[in-house]
């Protein structure tokens, strides 16, 4: 079964990128599947797991969402990085989402849609 965990706080430094990393890696560790969904425009939950240069990243879900047909979903891109452990890496352009989607009416279930696909 999956679950989803979200750890959220508009304050800065109070651990949410390092809570994150733990229970990603312990859950990896242990052998159940995990995704990282990296939502920081700092990428600290992404370039904690690696340093690659990715195609795509959370952002283009947003931005691919934004003014798209009715029903569309974009795919969240995820890579690989350990065993048991993918991340949907974040990016810098992440500063600018809430401009991007404010004038969509649905911006608020981007994410929510974009996970449903991938849960199984």
């Amino acid at each position: 079964m999956c679950k989803i965990i979200a750890i959220s706080c508009h304050k800065g430094g109070v651990g949410k990128t390092t809570t994150a990393a733990s229970l990603g890696g312990l859950f990896a560790l242990g052998g159940q599947k995990t995704l990282l969904v990296d939502l920081d425009p700092q990428m600290n939950l992404t370039t904690t797991f690696t340093d690659a240069d990715f195609e795509k990243t959370i952002y283009d879900v947003f931005s691919e969402f934004r003014g798209g047909r009715k029903g569309f979903v974009p795919v969240l891109p995820i890579y690989n990085i350990k065993e048991n452990l993918d991340i949907c890496p974040s990016s810098v352009k992440m500063f600018s989402v809430d401009i991007l989607t404010s004038g969509e009416f649905d911006r608020v279930n981007i994410l929510k849609k974009s996970l449903a696909k991938v849960k199984d």
